[in-house]
């Protein structure tokens, strides 16, 4: 695995220098403004591939060089880091390549491979929501938007309403705030809703801010509260130190979300220097009374309650069926087998995810393994108390394949789940079945807790589409 664990890195540490190569920061091109990502977004994507991607290859590499006799468990492990890499690498690419333009009388913007492009006629207008950023609108439609941390974001924004000759708010008129006499009967109109939609937005904007803080704060520290519960649990449950490493960075992503939410709070007192014309357009989507308003907050929930539905599916189902899931059984003592030989090593071998014991016979190709879930009940004293050339039986699950090994002359590996001397069980039959039934209500809370909150996902979209129709009743604004 020594091998595995070094072509993996090899690969990941390429892909990111050709990135860079390829994908120069900033790259020139002859378009009148072009946008680029702040130098916070940048920093964060490579920071998340230092610390998703080469941080766990060089990990895994570590443990192996560490760990003895230079083997490591599974064999799955520099193929699950390379497919974390090339999702690093994703983000630190779509970061490199993804950009908005203006050419003459025409937007261009790219998200992922193709760059695509909007004529500026049919752009009908250009919002700041804080929070969010800038948005683009064909038709009430959002084209495309813009991080609120883009660099040029806003000149890229002001550059579109210059050449749409100050008419991208109004299609019959030119700036109503400056010259409210030139304004058609219909654009009038609008002024006077938008007018009374800052209004009102300034008289409760305290309330306002507050609700959409705390609801930004209480979704992502969830997150991230659930994330380090999580891992803490492993690490105790495994005593697996590289749990810790990830709760650093968890604790690192608190502190970066309370500085975002802090700069955000002063983004939205910024807000309040606006007129009440600027503040209702800009805010005119968020307003209840508003038509679609309703039907909007539908839609932008779908993708929420889908990603819920989703992870809580293949949690669910990976608790299900997985090792010791819901539907297994132990193994009956009966259906066991007893492997018998002379001792000859045992030996820690370790991954990030936790460790287990290998135990080798003395003239036995195969090696027996004990999985980290029964070492709570293994009795330690085996490496002081047992020698070389000491009988031991261990039992083994004829079910069980054996897997593949290149160590000293062993050429295969299968799991043990009992172990004993003449004088003494280490490992007895009784301490299996134990830690078997713990890890078995572990993935039985997990089921239980996935499938719940997967129905509750459904229920929660369809209480939001009825409260969703029953609110539209109440939309009297058409814009």
């Amino acid at each position: 695995m020594l091998v595995g664990a070094i072509i993996s890195l090899v690969i990941v540490v390429t892909l990111f220098v050709l990135i860079l190569v390829f994908s120069r920061y900033p790259k020139k091109d002859n378009y009148d403004i072009k946008t680029k990502p702040s130098k916070l977004i940048y920093g964060l994507s490579h920071f998340f591939f230092c610390f998703m991607s080469l941080g766990m290859n060089i990990g895994v590499l570590v443990m192996v060089l560490i760990s003895e006799d230079g083997e490591i468990a599974p064999a799955l492990v520099p193929m699950l880091d390379i497919a974390g890499g090339l999702f690093g690498l994703l983000v630190v690419y779509f970061t490199h390549i993804q950009f908005e333009a203006i050419k003459d009388d025409t937007v261009y913007y790219r998200r992922f491979i193709k760059i695509k492009t909007i004529n500026i006629k049919d752009i009908t207008s250009v919002a700041f929501i804080p929070g969010r950023g800038f948005y683009v609108y064909l038709m009430d439609k959002a084209a495309f938007s813009m991080d609120q941390r883009t660099v040029g974001g806003e000149d890229l924004a002001n550059l579109i309403q210059e050449r749409k000759k100050n008419e991208i708010f109004f299609s019959n008129s030119s700036n109503p705030s400056s010259d409210p006499a030139s304004l058609s009967d219909e654009d009038a109109k609008k002024v006077e809703i938008f007018k009374q939609i800052g209004a009102e937005l300034r008289a409760n904007f305290k309330n306002y801010k507050r609700n959409k803080l705390l609801s930004t704060s209480l979704l992502i520290f969830s997150i991230i509260g659930f994330a380090i519960a999580l891992l803490l649990y492993i690490y105790f449950k495994r005593n697996n130190p590289m749990m810790l490493l990830y709760v650093v960075f968890a604790l690192v992503a608190v502190v970066v979300t309370i500085a975002s939410i802090i700069k955000l709070n002063g983004k939205y007192n910024q807000e309040l220097n606006k007129d009440d014309i600027t503040l209702g357009y800009d805010h005119r989507l968020e307003n209840k009374k508003v038509k679609g308003h309703s039907k909007r907050i539908f839609i932008s929930s779908i993708p929420l309650f889908a990603m819920i539905g989703s992870f809580c599916l293949v949690a669910a189902l990976m608790s299900a069926f997985f090792s010791h899931g819901v539907f297994t059984q132990p193994i009956k003592c009966e259906d066991m087998v007893e492997v018998t030989g002379q001792f000859e090593y045992i030996r820690t071998i370790t991954d990030r995810y936790g460790y287990e014991y290998a135990i080798g016979l003395i003239g036995d190709t195969n090696e027996y393994r004990i999985s980290d879930t029964y070492l709570m009940n293994f009795d330690n004293n085996f490496r002081k108390e047992v020698s070389i050339g000491t009988p031991v039986t261990l039992r083994i699950s004829p079910k069980d394949s054996f897997i593949d090994l290149k160590f000293r002359d062993k050429t295969s590996y299968t799991y043990a789940y009992t172990l004993k001397t003449d004088s003494k069980e280490y490992l007895s039959y009784s301490g299996y079945i134990a830690s078997f039934k713990q890890d078995h209500l572990d993935a039985k809370i997990v089921f239980i807790v996935s499938t719940s909150i997967f129905g509750l996902s459904f229920v929660g979209l369809s209480i939001t589409y009825l409260v969703a129709k029953q609110n539209s009743k109440k939309e009297t604004i058409e814009i």
